[in-house]
């Protein structure tokens, strides 16, 4: 299967389960917890501290903006038009949930 339909598989799942409520997205690997996105907006690998994605959808590593996710689904990169998500973003935890796949499962992102 293909990195971006394999994306696009995890996107879908993450984003289903932000339809359910505010809670932490957790994502886990051999059964174990491996990663998370706080209803905060704290991205965790591992148990360590890892970035930041705000409630207006920028993203942050180590304290400085890599990227932001806007309100109608545009993904950027470093100021620039990265791709974009449809059916999503109208809210702070749709954007986590989007921010959660892209961190943890696109290597693009430097996390």
């Amino acid at each position: 299967m293909k990195k971006s339909s394999i994306i696009l598989i995890a996107l879908a799942l993450v984003v289903a389960t932000a339809a359910a409520g505010y809670a932490d997205i957790q994502i886990r690997k051999g059964g174990s917890m491996w990663a998370e996105v706080s209803s905060s907006g704290t991205i965790r690998k591992s148990g360590s501290i890892v970035g930041q994605i705000e409630s207006n959808g920028t993203f942050r590593k180590s304290g400085s903006i890599i990227g932001a996710i806007e309100s109608g689904g545009t993904i950027r990169k470093g100021g620039s038009i990265w791709g974009s998500a449809s059916s999503c973003c109208g809210d702070a935890y749709a954007r986590r949930a989007v921010a959660a796949v892209l961190v943890f499962f696109s290597g693009d992102f430097g996390f």
